[in-house]
């Protein structure tokens, strides 16, 4: 259509388009009536959000990016005022306005806005080449300054067609190249790409000519997703460039960019499908729970496939920096191959050991460090992946290449293989730990079975190590017992090196598992690589283990034995211990069963045996045959050992007085300073146990009497140690339990020996109380006969005198006198005698009256602390004479100067302690004085001590039960 400038003169032609005739003009003048009123709402509401705003050497983008220019820039300039000189041109969308700005020395600037929607969406301000000068404007337009706006589109519509179409990405930037050629009046365009190596390669060419020669070239970049793409240029030979040549081309440019964003994305989503196609078709076999082989030869073919077929390696880990090749597609090494990585490599394989992320390497020839990959493959760029299994690094996917840069996002697509191997794997592994713990719970079940059965411990032994080792894949296993001293002995093994029946010793300098067991018996031991351990191993050095895990035999909370498993490799699975110890727990089981029958049937036979001593100590036998009894006893409850009962004198000399399956001979006297266990009970009064008398004083008598261990126990009479039992053996140690067991029959034999001496002394001292009763009979008899009875003969016979000389006549007086003398006489005599029997004073006045009357006739000092009042009768009565027959021994026997006696109450107890200065010595045994005083005291069911050292004197305490104790008044 037609165009006319404001003052009706026909203006250049622009197409078209929807709205107003005067939209475009209308909105560009109130844009400069707001501007020059510095009204900041009015223009921001005439701005779109997205608004362009370019000069000649700027652009801004956005309202707020334009409008902080005009405030900073344009308004800043004092009178900055802007005139329309003109409308060059008009449509609904496209106003051209010539522009003169005040305070600027009137330059003339040609401005081109557009609309849309009612805003305005660009604006463009160019300077014309000479100001003032109305052709420059026109001349502007004439090269496209505002035509360029409706071709813009054209190219943009072809573009949306293209894609629309999904025609290839070549015709959509053809069709920019053809458009920048042709409104730049046929200039030479291309497009130009950056390669990897450096240099640029031309996708597409337009216009005359190859070569512009000594013309004039504009170029500008293409960016794609905020990277540089390439370069589009225009090129005039031997010509000049059209005005605002470089920001057009840079809208064109912009233009291909759109084009080659549009064409990655279709190749992108391509690539997207071909990926879930492959991810598909993989986890199709992991669902359907395919091989292992197989999977993983897909997963490498499948990779490849999306990575432009570069050579895809799948591997397993197998050690610390080891790896074995599984599947590969196009990788320089073949499946099976074993892979060490160095320690100092710097390489993708381990980076994903040392960190467990995905890692690439660009260009393998930078650094100066050592790559295996590059110098054995001759690798130049790689990328690999982790593959976790319960958060373990199971493996690595990696790609690999010749080249210097590996695509982007291979470490994304990688990583979805990964994924997916590793849930075939932990599927896998889910199925292999459900049916392991089948195979394992079938095993245990068979091994319990036996257990249950009570079968022979060799057939357990033997299906323990067979099951254990079916479990850990059929390598060695051996099940040991051990004997003490660091000594074990093989009892069964399935594939093991050394044969059941062997005894080994570990020496003290051994650091393996079975010094391990032994430092920890409570704990599994586990050395991975007996090659790596410095000094020697005895069971590599002889048997060429590599790993090994042994796990504890505990009975009773000891160690009885431990099973293991071996294997010449490095290691063995981390779950070793846990199966090892099922089934360790078991023959644990079984032997704790094995061992409670035999000890109900020691307990049994230890009963029985105990009952036929007890019987014979009931019956009152004969100390000789209850300590026959009881060696031939202890000897068979022990399985026949040797056993001994060895009694002690006073000075503690042991003499053997019964023996059974024993080489000492009866009578043997043995010391008591010595290190014999006889000795050492009798030194300690505890049981004793000597595991070896290797080194000791007595090791050559132990030796002539084949006497390798020992265990003694006290025979305890009355608070004395009267015997030890013992039992012996010319081999090892002697079972743990073997104090308590001899300590029955000790207390069994110091029962009979007790009552042996009980009947002894309850004999001797019934002859005792008969022999001072007579004697007690006859002294009064004689006191009386000699003494009262004399007296009183003497009196009658006085008395007849007397009568005879009165009948004479006489007075009689002298002969009445001499019977009254000898009547008196008999009185006090028989007083006398009846005072020795019990005093008056002890009768009227009391315990402390008795023993003050006793004291105050005897002739030497006599202490008398007295704190015991209200005491029974019979008490008093047992302790006058105590402590009266007590001071006539000192008076008679001790040659004392001085003498104590302290009577008090402790409890329900009277205490009565008798102490003196004599000479000592008292033996009760030697005397009727001492045990008639313990005759008195025992009568009354008390207890009598008593302390007499030669030269020190003598101590005596007498303690006497107090019953029904009558309060006290004071």
């Amino acid at each position: 259509m037609p165009v006319t400038d404001g003052n009706g003169c026909p203006g250049n032609t622009i197409p078209d388009r929807v709205g107003s005739v005067h939209d475009a003009q209308a909105l560009a003048q109130e844009l400069y009536a707001a501007f020059n009123a510095r009204d900041d709402f009015a223009c921001r509401e005439l701005l779109d959000d997205r608004v362009t705003f370019r000069t000649t050497s700027r652009v801004f983008v956005g309202r707020e990016a334009t409008m902080a220019y005009a405030h900073e820039v344009l308004w800043s300039v004092a009178d900055l005022v802007v005139e329309v000189e003109r409308v060059v041109a008009a449509t609904p969308t496209t106003a051209v306005c010539e522009l003169r700005f005040e305070s600027l020395e009137r330059r003339v600037f040609c401005q081109i806005v557009e609309v849309r929607e009612g805003r305005l969406v660009d604006v463009c301000t160019y300077r014309a080449s000479e100001p003032g000068e109305p052709a420059s404007t026109d001349a502007l337009l004439s090269d496209g300054g505002v035509a360029h706006h409706g071709d813009e589109r054209v190219v943009l519509r072809l573009l949306n067609v293209l894609a629309a179409e999904e025609a290839p990405p070549e015709e959509a930037l053809r069709a920019v190249v053809e458009a920048v050629s042709a409104q730049f009046g046929g200039a030479r365009a291309t497009l130009v790409r950056s390669g990897q190596d450096g240099h640029e390669v031309t996708v597409v060419a337009a216009g005359p000519g190859s070569d512009v020669g000594d013309g004039l070239t504009v170029a500008a970049q293409i960016v794609v997703d905020s990277e540089p793409w390439g370069v589009l240029t225009a090129g005039w030979p031997g010509g000049r460039p059209s005005v605002r040549a470089e920001t057009r081309l840079s809208r064109f440019a912009e233009i291909a960019a759109v084009a080659i964003s549009r064409a990655r994305a279709r190749a992108d989503l391509g690539r997207l499908v071909d990926e879930q196609s492959a991810l598909r078709r993989v986890a199709e076999l992991v669902a359907h729970g395919a091989l292992e082989s197989e999977l993983f030869d897909a997963v490498a073919a499948e990779a490849a496939q999306l990575i432009d077929d570069e050579g895809t390696t799948l591997v397993r880990f197998d050690g610390p920096r080891t790896y074995t090749i599984v599947a590969t597609c196009g990788g320089p090494a073949p499946v099976g191959l074993r892979v060490d990585v160095p320690d100092d490599d710097d390489g993708t394989s381990a980076e994903v050991l040392r960190t467990r992320r995905p890692a690439r390497r660009d260009d393998y020839q930078i650094g100066s460090g050592p790559l295996f990959d590059r110098e054995d493959y001759g690798v130049g760029s790689s990328v690999s992946v982790p593959i976790l299994v319960d958060d373990r690094l199971w493996g690595m996917l990696g790609t690999l290449t010749e080249r210097r840069r590996l695509p982007e996002g291979t470490e994304r697509r990688l990583q979805q293989f990964a994924e997916l191997v590793a849930a075939a794997l932990a599927n896998s592994q889910a199925r292999a730990e459900v049916q392991r713990l089948a195979d394992e719970e079938a095993a245990l079940r068979r091994v319990a079975e036996l257990v249950a059965r009570g079968s022979d411990e060799a057939e357990l032994f033997e299906t323990v190590t067979i099951e254990a080792a079916g479990l850990v894949g059929n390598e060695a296993t051996t099940l040991v017992r051990y004997e003490g001293e660091r000594t074990f002995t093989i009892l069964a093994t399935h594939g093991g090196p050394v044969p059941p029946g062997t005894t080994v010793v570990v020496p003290p300098d051994d650091r393996g598992t079975f010094d391990q067991m032994l430092r920890h018996p409570d704990r599994p031991a586990r050395l991975d690589d007996y090659g790596s351990e410095p000094g020697p191993l005895f069971t590599r050095d002889r048997y060429g283990v590599g790993s090994s895990v042994s796990v504890p035999i505990l009975v009773d909370d000891r160690l009885w034995g431990m099973l293991g498993v071996l294997t010449e490799g490095t290691r063995l699975p981390t779950d070793t211990e846990e199966r090892l110890q099922k089934f360790a727990a078991l023959v644990a089981a079984a032997l704790a069963n094995s061992q409670a029958r035999r000890q109900l049937a020691t307990l049994a036979d230890g009963q029985a045996a105990l009952r036929r001593v007890a019987e014979l100590v009931a019956r009152s036998a004969p100390l000789d045959e209850v300590f026959d009894a009881v060696a031939k006893e202890t000897s068979r409850l022990f399985g026949n050992l040797a056993a001994a009962l060895t009694r002690f004198d006073t000075d503690g000399v042991g003499t053997v007085v019964a023996a059974c399956n024993s080489a000492v001979p009866l009578n043997l006297k043995l010391a008591p300073d010595g290190d014999s266990v006889v000795a050492r009970v009798f030194r300690t009064g505890q049981p004793v146990r000597v595991s070896t008398y290797s080194g000791t004083g007595v090791a050559e008598l132990a030796k002539h009497f084949d006497v390798g261990a020992a265990v003694g126990v006290p025979v305890t009479v009355d608070g004395r140690i009267w015997a030890t039992l013992t039992t012996s053996t010319s081999g090892a140690e002697l079972p743990h339990d073997s104090e308590s067991r001899l300590e029955e029959f000790a207390a069994l034999a110091a029962a009979a020996i007790a009552n042996a001496e009980n009947k002894v002394a309850l004999t001797a001292s019934r002859a005792r109380v008969v022999a001072t009763a007579d004697e007690t009979r006859r002294r009064l008899q004689r006191d009386v006969h000699d003494g009262a009875q004399a007296r009183l003969v003497q009196t009658v016979i006085g008395l007849q005198l007397a009568r005879d000389a009165i009948a004479r006549g006489g007075s009689g007086a002298d002969h009445i006198d001499e019977a009254l003398y000898h009547a008196e006489r008999g009185s006090s005599e028989l007083r006398d005698l009846v005072h020795g029997i019990l005093p008056a004073s002890l009768d009227q006045g009391g315990l402390r009256a008795g023993l003050e009357s006793l004291i105050a006739d005897l002739p030497m000092a006599v202490g008398l602390q007295f704190e015991a009042d209200g005491l029974p009768t019979p008490t008093e009565t047992t302790a006058y004479f105590v402590v009266a027959e007590a001071l006539t021994n000192v008076v008679k026997h001790a040659d004392a100067t001085s003498t104590e006696v302290r009577v008090r109450i402790n409890d329900d107890k009277l205490i009565i302690d008798i102490s003196d200065n004599g000479r000592g010595g008292a033996d009760p045994a030697r005397g009727t004085g001492l045990m008639g005083l313990s005759d008195r005291v025992a009568a009354a069911e008390g207890t009598l001590a008593i302390t007499s050292h030669r030269g020190t004197g003598t101590a005596l305490r007498a303690e006497l039960p107090v019953a029904d104790r009558a309060p006290v008044i004071k």
